[in-house]
């Protein structure tokens, strides 16, 4: 249920596409949505730009071995892309 919660966060977003792949010896899996999207650097008065659901997503991917790669701006929607080695 994953989809519902990533869609639920997407403010504004209709659609939700997940791509899982095999790409040069590695496991790719990529999300995007085009809800509104928010600013990837922290805000100038040092407050957290990134909530919990996505610190909890970058811990469970690096016990993995990969780090995610998140684009985004407002009014852009959201792109995660996870690689990791398939053994």
């Amino acid at each position: 249920m994953s989809e519902l919660n990533t869609l639920r966060h997407a403010s504004g977003g209709a659609h939700l596409r997940i791509q899982l792949c095999q790409q040069d010896g590695n496991l790719v899996l990529v999300v995007e949505d085009d809800g509104g999207g928010f600013a990837t650097s922290p805000p100038p008065d040092g407050t957290a730009a990134r909530g919990m659901g996505l610190r909890s997503i970058g811990v469970r991917v690096e016990t993995l071995g990969a780090e995610p790669k998140q684009h985004s701006a407002p009014g852009l929607g959201t792109r995660t892309r996870i690689q990791l080695a398939h053994p």
